[in-house]
């Protein structure tokens, strides 16, 4: 809402900032309308049980303080238990992208609830905002960092040893850089244990010999048992390749 309406260049009439002057202003009638239809927007936007509320309310100040003082009041379970889901997520089987973005959902919701506040002198408050903005990024890359899986212990270690910590976005390219890298590990692996598996000898000397169930002879099982499913095309028995041979001789 607070979006929309500094869009809408009409925030100052919720926050204080766009007071009405005195009656005799010639722009007093300028600003009840710009007043009022803020004051539409509100009732617009809300539920008709919480419209109820505010809808004898006549300035728009008026109707943002209440909303305001009835719904925050639960700000401290909200922060309490987005302090609990940022420490105990894990990455998991999500991807490294799905593990930020959810981590990143978390933090800026907090964040939301505690605003840094602004000062009057604008050198210190840009000295001061900026040192706090690196300590709530660096808050999170922390967080991102511990709930990173174990394959990623490397460049935990690298990160952490790093002063200062990077920014989110340096965070994330660091991580993205080694998903590949393991992609290509787990794949070689992968690779090898199938090249394994096809060296390993089926019978013989190294194993138990090769025995059809059904018919009781070595060197073929049940599924290419000739009994049941008949010789393939062109066979030609040794036995009989043996008697032409002989007769021709």
């Amino acid at each position: 809402m607070s979006m929309a309406l500094l869009m809408k260049n009409k925030l100052g009439f919720v926050d204080g900032s766009i007071l009405c002057s005195a009656d005799t202003d010639p722009m007093v009638p300028a600003w009840r309308r710009c007043n009022n239809l803020v004051l539409s927007w509100i009732n617009h936007y809300v539920s008709h049980e919480i419209a109820t509320s505010i809808i004898w309310v006549d300035y728009a100040i008026t109707a943002w303080k209440d909303l305001k003082d009835h719904f925050l009041q639960g700000d401290s379970i909200r922060i309490s238990q987005l302090h609990q889901d940022l420490y105990s997520i894990h990455q998991s089987d999500l991807s490294v992208t799905a593990y930020y973005t959810k981590m990143k959902i978390l933090w800026d919701e907090l964040c939301n609830f505690r605003p840094i506040p602004e000062w009057q002198s604008f050198a210190f408050y840009c000295v001061v905002s900026k040192k706090m903005k690196e300590y709530r990024e660096n808050d999170c890359v922390l967080c991102l960092l511990r709930g990173l899986n174990d394959n990623y212990s490397i460049v935990r270690s690298q990160i952490l040893l790093m002063d200062p910590l990077p920014s989110l976005p340096k965070f994330f390219s660091m991580i993205i850089q080694q998903v590949n890298p393991l992609l290509l590990v787990i794949m070689a692996k992968e690779n090898l244990h199938i090249k394994v598996l096809r060296l390993v000898p089926q019978g013989g000397r190294f194993g138990a010999p090769r025995q059809c169930t059904h018919c009781g002879r070595t060197n073929h099982t049940i599924d290419t048992c000739f009994l049941i499913h008949g010789l393939p095309p062109g066979f030609k028995s040794k036995r009989v390749h043996n008697v032409t041979t002989n007769s021709s001789t």
